[in-house]
């Protein structure tokens, strides 16, 4: 049994888009866990910077958690549940709290119906 859990929190190292090699240490939340040797995990990203006025086209992707403060986040924060990323479950950092339920459904409702409209990818 893996000792990471879907909703769980955690900072990661997260490349930019550009994958020109810049990075940020940014909060993620388990989505999914494949337990083997060595364990997997697919995560999303999570931001502060809400929906932008007028909205930019990844606004619309972007889950407003309710229950940020109970997650152990600092400040409002959003899912960016456009793109989802896969680590070795090593490269997780410090664990922050984990999603309230409400919070997690909406998460994983909006990741997968995105996924039919973005390649899931690394």
């Amino acid at each position: 049994m893996s000792k990471y859990s879907i909703g769980e929190i955690y900072d990661v190292e997260v490349e930019f888009d550009e994958r020109d090699g810049r990075a940020k240490t940014r909060p993620v939340v388990i989505i999914d866990v494949k337990n083997g040797d060595p364990i997997v995990v697919l995560v999303a990203a999570l931001t502060g910077q809400g929906p932008k006025n007028p909205p930019t086209f990844f606004d619309q992707y972007k889950v407003a958690l309710k229950d940020w403060k109970q997650a152990g986040l600092k400040k409002e924060s959003f899912v960016k549940s456009s793109k989802t990323y896969t680590f070795d479950a090593s490269s997780l950092r410090t664990y922050r709290g984990t999603l309230s339920e409400e919070d997690l459904l909406m998460v994983i409702s909006n990741v997968s119906n995105n996924a039919e409209s973005f390649k899931l990818s690394n």
